[in-house]
């Protein structure tokens, strides 16, 4: 009786010595992250370590995501399941005490591999255990080197520019979804009207810089409630290729002046083409300009 009484005296010194409880005082080292990490974590049975990350480790912005690999589970426990790692930047790692007892440890040296990947990170931690506090540190925090905050950084524009990109892609989607959806309605529209029709019969001959010619011969006008649509002809004399890049509609008279339409425009393979504008009084107008863009030149007609 008075020997454990004795110890626990003893004990009790050394804890409240300032010496010991130094020593006893949690201690953090900082380990610098690369693409390939090496380092050694001394732990004292009882007290474990704490891995502390820059990132959160379960986050989908990490690729490839995160991935543990233990060799000694006998020993070694790592908390990587269920909701231990869920919005969270550490892991902790525990010594778990062989059949024989804890006093197996003052006679031996378990070791361990605990292998961990994510994020393009390979880091390669070997586990040892130790009876001597001065060789443990309660937290090991992984800071990225400039070369690997860089890597960082990178890897967040790159997911940004991915969700930005997923999005555009989206609204686009979106967008041909609802501009097919009011192209049917207009085809509705063309198939249940009857157009006013206006005839034209006029031709004309343009000339571009470069001395090519081109001949344009305005059919009719054809207007819906909504729209109209101009329907012309063209001919390049000539064997080359003549590819039509766009078409420029101008009208106006003396009281507005000359304005530029909105307008689109569609040509077949007979040199026929439709060009379809919003603004119903084009085919009251004074004066109509067509500009012509090609691959033998510009060609400007007014009429």
């Amino acid at each position: 009786m008075k020997k454990l009484i004795v110890n626990g005296l003893v004990l009790l010194l050394l804890v409240s010595s300032p010496v010991m409880a130094e020593k006893l005082l949690p201690k953090k080292r900082n380990v610098n992250l690369t693409e390939f990490t090496r380092i050694t974590v001394d732990i004292l049975p009882d007290l474990g370590v704490r891995l502390i990350f820059p990132f959160i480790l379960d986050s989908a912005k990490l690729q490839p995501q995160f991935k543990k690999e233990l060799t000694n589970e006998n020993i070694f426990d790592v908390a990587v399941d269920g909701d231990s790692i869920k919005g969270q930047n550490t892991i902790s790692i525990t010594v778990k005490k062989p059949d024989s007892g804890g006093a197996a440890f003052q006679n031996n040296t378990y070791l361990g591999n605990l292998f961990l990947s994510v994020d393009g990170y390979n880091i390669t931690i070997l586990l040892r255990t130790t009876v001597n506090m001065n060789d443990h540190f309660s937290d090991v925090v992984f800071k990225p080197d400039e070369k690997a905050r860089d890597f960082l950084v990178e890897k967040e524009v790159q997911h940004i520019r991915k969700v930005q990109n997923e999005e555009y892609q989206k609204r686009l989607q979106e967008l041909d979804k609802q501009a097919l959806k009011k192209s049917i309605s207009r085809l509705g529209e063309v198939i249940l009207q009857d157009p006013d029709i206006k005839r034209i019969k006029e031709d004309k001959i343009a000339s571009s810089p470069s001395g090519e010619v081109l001949n344009v011969y305005l059919d009719e006008f054809v207007d819906y409630e909504s729209y109209s649509t101009l329907i012309l002809e063209y001919d390049h004399p000539g064997n080359d290729p003549f590819v039509i890049k766009d078409i420029t509609v101008s009208s106006g008279d003396m009281d507005t002046g000359i304005v530029t339409i909105d307008s689109s425009y569609y040509c077949n393979h007979d040199s026929k083409c439709a060009i379809a504008t919003m603004d119903q009084s084009l085919a009251e107008r004074d004066v109509l300009t067509l500009i012509f863009s090609t691959s033998k030149g510009t060609f400007e007609l007014s009429w």
